[in-house]
């Protein structure tokens, strides 16, 4: 990635003393994009499913229907965004489509009901299809998920459809709003899928801070898909990797072979 990327790097130690046994050396290394590519805005291709069962009647769905007409309005021209709705069924009310309709998309919003259970996988399969509809160059794809509550009877089907996310480079960020969602199924569907863990929307006059910040995450990335291989002299070998951004976690053990590192960047 010639002028994509700049690293950095920086050793615990300036210097190892020469000793009879093996040592450990811990190493920092940054990886951001160059200032060229930091200017640059990647087209988007945002996939919004939503809970709108009985129980976000009122508040809870009166604000995020807001906060996704805020997201719509500040989207370009050249993004394309769709919009599903589930309870124990699911329907796509925003078809993939790129965002020049500001109006149109905002009064079918506006139309969303609250009805019905919870079966979020259901609204996962039409999410994933709808980013799959357009092959747009370089796009950012991602799914903003958004449930109030626990899904019934398919939690693996969830998992599984997070690994299929990831598969496809499409990253998925769960939203639980309230306080009786399943905080563990929705932390493995983001770090599944390459997203983040869920993030909490305590109340609903939150909903558009946490859109917001959902939306200019996405507009901040500047370089999709990037690897950075470690190779590592003889008599070198890796004992364990973490990623320190966007979120502390460890990299995976299969990535560590005897004298190489890598590690997906995003």
């Amino acid at each position: 990635m010639p002028g994509e990327v700049t690293l950095a790097h920086q050793l615990g130690k300036d210097f190892m003393p020469v000793t009879g046994g093996s040592q450990v050396a811990y190493a920092l290394i940054e990886a951001k994009p160059t200032a060229m590519m930091a200017q640059v805005r990647m087209p988007l291709n945002f996939a919004i499913v939503l809970d709108h069962s009985g129980s976000m009647r009122g508040a809870k769905l009166k604000n995020v229907k807001e906060a996704v007409k805020m997201v719509i309005d500040r989207l370009e021209p050249s993004d394309y965004i769709s919009v599903v709705i589930f309870d124990d069924t699911a329907q796509v009310i925003i078809p993939s489509m790129p965002a020049n309709d500001p109006i149109g998309m905002k009064a079918a919003i506006d139309r969303i009901p609250d009805a019905g259970g919870t079966t979020m996988s259901l609204g996962m399969i039409q999410g994933l299809g709808e980013l799959r509809r357009w092959n747009i160059p370089n796009a950012v794809k991602r799914m903003i998920l958004l449930t109030d509550g626990v899904t019934y009877g398919d939690t693996d089907r969830c998992r599984q459809l997070a690994r299929e996310a990831a598969a496809n480079s499409v990253a998925i960020y769960p939203l639980g709003i309230g306080s009786d969602w399943d905080e563990a199924l929705l932390d493995d569907i983001g770090q599944m899928s390459g997203g983040m863990p869920a993030e909490f929307i305590k109340s609903p006059a939150d909903a558009m801070s946490i859109f917001e910040q959902q939306l200019q995450s996405a507009v901040a990335v500047a370089v999709r898909n990037a690897t950075l291989t470690l190779r590592l002299p003889a008599g070198v070998t890796p004992r364990k990797a973490v990623k320190v951004l966007p979120i502390i976690r460890d990299v995976d053990s299969s990535s560590l072979s005897d004298r190489q590192v890598v590690v997906q960047l995003g």
